[in-house]
This record gives C-alpha cells, structure tokens and sequence, in this order.
C-alpha cells in the first residue's frame, strides 16, 4: 500500500519524469487517488461544526484523493463550506489557491430531497470540461456526471468521466427494481460514451449481491459494452452480513459508540454498499491505469464483523482515525489509485531534407549533429531515439542510441563521416522513434573525404626539390617568385595546397628576403606563385645565389590538414651590367684590364665609384689584395 502523505504524493510527481528517463519501473509511477464517501446528509449546520469538521479532515488528510465525490450533502451552501472548511481548511489535506494540494469544486446541481451528490478536485492536477456536466435522470436520485481532464495530457485522450450515485435504498422487491432501472440508465449512457473512455462509477449502490439486477447492469455483458464497467477487487457473492467478506464492507463504522453523529444508521460492519467500478479502458495497460491493489475500503481491516470500526483491535490507521470515522459518517470512505496519465512524446528534429556533410580530408572530422525535440506538453513520456540504420561511409560516435529527450527539451545526436578512407558516400540514415504519429525518421545524406595535396616543384613529377635562375637590373628592389603545383590534384577528390611560409636555408650575399610573405592559398590543378625579394642596389653585376624553401600544407579551412613536405629552391640570380674585372666593358675580362686593376689596387680611394665596383672581386665592399685571385681567375676563365 502506497504512503498516504500528501508531501510523498507530490514529490513522486516531481521526480516522475527524471524517473522514466532513468528507467525505473511503472510501478514507482505517481498516482491519482479518487476517492468516494457518504458524508451522512453534510449540512451547512454540519459544515461548520467543529467536532465533525475535525473528523472529515482527519480523514481525507490520511486518506488524501486527488478526485473526491460525495453523496448526502444537503445543498449548493454546505457543498462550497465543504471545500472551504474541510478540504482547504486547516489541517484538511488542500492548501491555499496556487499551491498543488489546493482543491476546487466542480459543477453542482441541487437534486433535490436534500441528499446531493458533489466533485472536489485537486486543480494542480485536473480541470473540469464544465460544458460537459450533465445531470442524468436515474429517479429517485439524480446521477451528476462531471468529465475531467489531467493536465498532464492536454490532447483529451486522459479524459475521466466520473459518475457519482446513491442508488434507492431498500432491500424490498421494488427497491431492488429501482436501483435496476437507474443502473440501467447510467450504463446505457456510458454505452454511448466514445469506444475506450475512461470511466468510474462511484458512490452508494446499497447493492447487497454481486447477482442484483443492479450489478449485473454495471458489470454484465451486453450488445454494446462501451459503457461496462468492472469491479477491481471482483469479489462476486452475497456481501451482506456476511462475514466471509468483513474485509470489504462499507457499512456501518458505528454500532453503539457514543461518538457516531445522532442520525447515523447503525447495525456495526456487515454491508458492502459504497463502490467505485472501472472502465475497461482503466485496466487495459496503456498509460491511464488502475493500479492493482490499491481499490480500499478504508479503515477496514475485516476484524471488525458487526461491530464498531473503533472496537479492539485497533485499525492500523490508529485510534484517532478510527474515532473520526465514526464521528464522520456511517458509511466508509473507499478508494483507488490510478497511474498518472502522461502525455505520449512528440518529435521534431533538424535539420530536414537532403543533407550535405561538410568535406575533410582523411583523418579528419566532419559531422552533422541532428536535434530531435520532445515538443510534448510536461509531465510526459521521455523522446527516445535510436539509430536503426547507418549508411556505408558514416558512423555515430555515441553509439545507436536510445537517446532520450524529456518533454519540453530536446537531445542531440551526432552522425560522422567516415574518414579512415577517401571518396564520396552518399546513402539513407534512418532513426526509429517512440512518437506514434512518427515512428521512422529518414534523412538523406552525403559526405565527400578528400585525399591530402601533393606538394611539388613541377608539373610533370612529382618533385620537392628545384632550381630557378632570375635576371635582374641593378640597383633595384625586384619581386620574383617560384611555381608551386598541387601534383596530381582533381577536383572534388583533392584537398588544396597552401604554401604558407618560407626562409632561406642560404643567402650569402644577403641580398635575397622573404619579408613579409605572402601565404599563397587555394592552389589546386593551377600554378601557385611564391614570392620573394631581391635588392640588388650597389651590388655589382654578376651571379648570387641561396636557397629557398618553402612550407606547405593543406588548405588549412578543412579538418584533418597537416603539414606537407617542404619545396626547396636553388637561386641564382644574374645583375645586370658589367662584369667583375672588365673595366674597359667590352664583356671579356682580359689583360687589357690588367693596368685598371692595378691602378685601383693602388689606390682605391683614386678609383671611380664604377671601378671600385667591378674591382671588388670577392665583392666585401673592399679593394685589396684579396680581390686578386678572382681576378685572376676571371683571367683565365
């Protein structure tokens, strides 16, 4: 038996959800109690005495129903004291307006005789469709019908209608005949009740045998049986005064206790005469459920054969339960739970249609991330899905799944491309869901893996290394640059080359600079062009050389780029003008230069600015006995 606080109840709620998510059972589920009680003609005179108040909401605190009806209550005035002094009162089971224990009184509509039938419900958990009360004729007391709907599942599909009674009393012929012909008028009504509702008829039957016409009308087999009800416990036989079935009878708490209210009707325990029966809907397994076990007489624990309720032994409820029973009323209150509806998951997902991944290149990362959304309304199912289905070439890091997404949130589940090897794929990914109304989710995709660049020199090979030879002007700052090629590249297959950095390995003469660089990007089956800087400003004519290498890489915007293999250059670069040694210009040295060289060796600083230049033979700025070998070997070369 589930705990009876009000603050457990709640917290189960809270939690119910997470719970789901985390796979615990059905059986830890929140609950819905409803509840039915003759309250023994309330009056608004008894709604505000404090005896009897006090007794009422010892009760019902214990016993703590989300959905109360009551029979014999006397009129709209002590209906409304009701809920304002016994439910919402201090010490009832309710709370303030705004607060989850909070109760409000459904439609009401006077019967007549003084004996009303009345709905109290916990508005944090229900609301009343008001435009579908309705009284039905079941003479001589009038079966009010209320139809609530749980917050919990907005779409209608959780609807409860409840049907309150007090069947004629009497165990004469016509009596029985009479309870027959309301049972029949509330079951034909319930007949015509949309196929698999959800129903109970509660309240006091004064049935005496499962075999009374009255029953068999509730419970029977019939041509349309929308409307048939069961009866939780299905304890068939004769109940009264009978002590076979002690452990269920309703009626009567009170025998001789002096604390019974003056106008009860005594005789001890022995009539089974207040019921809630269910819908086959109830019971069927699906969502909006009796929960087995949980229909209680309460207060009775079946010692208590024709006597007082509050007679040794002690219910397990304790002593002052037992009292409030018998102060309260000569019936006793009888309950069930029923698991909480929950709204069933509503899936939405991104992204749609055809779905392109973005391209990488081997080794490297590209996936597409797909948000599915649980748009139902909280409390509810968890979202959950799997991946039933992975085309070639794309694999989920996280596994198949479930994934799950709690209502109102969403979960992400992330597809990637398959780079081990390079290619297109294209193919179908397909997701299974538990939304009803979406159960496979389909989606298009394609994905290209991009081979590395191939650095090189050359064209026509696959090269690294190369040389390249300039002719440049004197005294000039000249740009000149060297192909790069991405061998072998091919669109859609290839990833672009970038050479993105460069130095020299040797630059003696130091006339030869890479600053600044400029990063050459996006070479793919055309010629990329490095550049770099010669000063030749005061350098004499003649060749220089160093060797340039430059830094490459992949296109550097795709995932999995690496470093590639550097491009080297040998550089000789030709000034322009005349020849070391040749200072009668006439481009051969000979010994027609020999004077000149001489003379400048001589003295230098007599020399013009021209002949001290094409003297500087090992060109270190100075014209000096150093310089004679290389003109010598201009000489004879």
């Amino acid at each position: 038996m589930k705990s009876m606080k009000s603050d457990n109840r709640y917290l189960m709620r809270v939690f119910l959800v997470p719970a789901i998510c985390f796979g615990i059972t059905a059986s830890a589920r929140a609950d819905i109690r409803i509840c039915t009680w003759n309250v023994l003609r309330l009056s608004s005179t008894d709604a505000s005495n404090v005896t009897r108040i006090n007794a009422l909401r010892a009760v019902l605190s214990e016993i703590d129903p989300d959905i109360l009806v009551i029979q014999e209550i006397e009129g709209g005035t002590a209906a409304s004291l009701f809920v304002s002094n016994v439910l919402n009162g201090f010490g009832g089971p309710g709370g303030s307006s705004g607060t989850p224990e909070h109760y409000t009184m459904g439609s009401f509509t006077p019967l007549g005789g003084g004996i009303d039938n009345a709905l109290y419900y916990r508005d944090a958990i229900f609301t009343e469709l008001t435009g579908d009360f309705e009284t039905l004729n079941t003479s001589p007391r009038d079966t009010p019908i209320w139809r609530m709907r749980p917050l919990s599942d907005g779409s209608g599909a959780s609807d409860l209608y409840v049907y309150s009674m007090h069947l004629k009393a009497g165990s004469s012929g016509s009596d029985v005949t009479d309870r027959a012909i309301q049972a029949t008028a509330v079951r034909n009504h319930a007949n015509d009740l949309p196929a698999g509702s959800h129903f109970v008829f509660a309240g006091d039957f004064n049935i005496g045998s499962s075999s009374e016409a009255a029953y068999v009308d509730f419970t029977g087999v019939q041509a349309d049986n929308d409307g048939r009800a069961f009866d939780p416990i299905n304890t068939p036989g004769s109940w009264s005064n009978n002590a076979s079935f002690a452990s269920i009878h309703t009626q009567s708490p009170f025998s001789n206790s002096p604390l019974a209210p003056s106008d009860a009707t005594g005789g001890g325990m022995d009539d089974r005469f207040d019921f809630i029966l269910i819908s086959s809907a109830l019971q069927d397994g699906l969502g909006f459920d009796y929960i087995a076990n949980s229909y209680t007489a309460f207060g009775n624990d079946g010692l208590h054969f024709n006597d007082d309720i509050n007679d040794a032994p002690t219910i397990p409820e304790g002593m002052a339960i037992a009292d409030a029973l018998v102060a309260s009323s000569d019936h006793l209150p009888v309950f069930l739970d029923l698991a909480e509806p929950v709204s069933a998951p509503m899936v939405t997902f991104s992204p749609t249609g055809v779905v392109a991944f973005p391209q990488t290149l081997v080794g490297g990362i590209s996936e597409v991330t797909y948000t599915f959304n649980n748009v139902a309304s909280p409390p509810g199912m968890p979202l959950s899905i799997n991946i039933v289905m992975l085309p070639n070439g794309y694999l989920s890091p996280a596994g198949t799944g479930p994934f799950f997404a709690t209502p109102g949130n969403s979960t992400n589940v992330t597809i990637r491309r398959d780079s081990s090897t390079d290619g297109f794929a294209v193919g179908v990914l397909q997701f299974a869901t538990n939304d009803a109304a979406m159960p496979s989710i389909f989606s298009s995709v394609n994905g290209s893996v991009l081979r590395h660049a191939r650095p090189s020199v050359s064209d026509v090979s696959e090269q690294t290394s190369g040389v390249a030879s300039f002719l440049v002007d004197p005294d000039e700052l000249s740009q000149l640059g060297v192909d790069v090629f991405n061998f072998g590249f091919a669109q859609g297959q290839s990833a672009a080359l970038e050479a993105y950095d460069a130095s020299f390995d040797s630059n003696p003469s130091g006339r030869f600079s890479t600053t600044p660089f400029v990063p050459v990007g996006g070479i793919t089956d055309s010629v990329g062009t490095a550049l770099f800087s010669f000063d030749s400003n005061g350098a004499a004519a003649g060749d220089y050389t160093a060797t340039l290498r430059l830094l490459t890489r992949d296109d550097s915007m795709l995932s999995g780029a690496i470093n590639l293999a550097d491009l080297t250059y040998d550089l000789t670069v030709t000034v322009d003008g005349p020849l070391l040694g040749d200072f009668d210009q006439n481009d051969v040295v000979d010994t027609a230069d020999i004077p000149a060289m001489v003379a400048l060796l001589l003295d230098p600083m007599g020399a013009s600015i021209q002949d001290q230049a094409i003297g500087d033979m090992n060109q270190d700025a100075v014209n000096d006995g150093a310089d004679i070998a290389g003109f010598v070997d201009a000489l004879l070369n």
